[in-house]
């Protein structure tokens, strides 16, 4: 009898290591997708310079009064970012210039890209942002806030350029861990003078010099 016990209680000894290893492996969690914190994106931007200097008021009769000068192009967006983690990541963008410019003169007539020298002007931006992030699910919230460099080559080759601190704000929309959509607003430029324009044109009254941007655009995640 208590030989018959013992080895009743050596199989139940042993079953229950079984069911206890069995369990072990049913309580693993299957190994999850990483996503990494590197990301790269691109995008399509619509992208305005312009600036005031005084017109010769013609309808007013006569006098010089403040006038507005636009400049307005498509342009293509890469970018390349790290994410330290769900709150801030730092990122670098440039911006160039698609085709003619479509130019607006002071008195709201606009040229539309023919073979002119105001419409053939071309633009470029370059710059680093930190990009602080409020996460909702999918969505997210972010603001952009850096340091760039704005470059305008104009139809008869003049090029300016000038450093500034730039700032943005977006929302974006994750698809799935690694892909998303994402739209915002950048000011890529903001001052009174631009690469010394002001003192190089002293018989004009340039001032109020600003370069913005709309993007649209697709991030990857690695």
């Amino acid at each position: 009898m208590k030989k018959g016990s013992g080895i009743l209680l050596s199989v139940l000894m042993a079953s229950s290591m079984g069911f206890a290893g069995k369990n072990v492996m049913i309580a693993e969690d299957p190994i999850a997708p990483v996503v990494g914190n590197f990301y790269v994106g691109a995008g399509v931007s619509l992208v305005n310079f312009e600036y005031s200097d005084l017109v010769y008021d013609i309808e007013g009769g006569g006098g010089d009064i403040p006038g507005t000068f636009e400049y307005e192009w498509k342009a293509g967006m890469v970018l390349a970012g790290y994410k330290f983690n769900d709150y801030i990541s730092v990122e670098g963008r440039y911006t160039k210039s698609i085709g003619d410019a479509t130019y607006t003169g002071p008195s709201g007539e606009v040229m539309s890209p023919i073979d002119d020298h105001m419409t053939s002007a071309e633009f470029d931006n370059i710059a680093l942002y930190l990009k602080p992030t409020l996460q909702f699910d999918q969505f997210a919230l972010y603001g952009l806030l850096g340091y760039g460099k704005t470059n305008v080559t104009w139809g008869n080759g003049t090029e300016n350029s000038d450093s500034s601190f730039q700032y943005g704000a977006g929302l974006s929309f994750a698809f799935t861990e690694n892909l998303s959509v994402f739209a915002d607003y950048v000011v890529m430029y903001d001052d009174d003078d631009f690469d010394g324009l002001v003192a190089a044109h002293p018989n004009n009254h340039l001032k109020e010099f600003k370069a913005d941007a709309v993007t649209v655009g697709l991030i990857y995640t690695f």
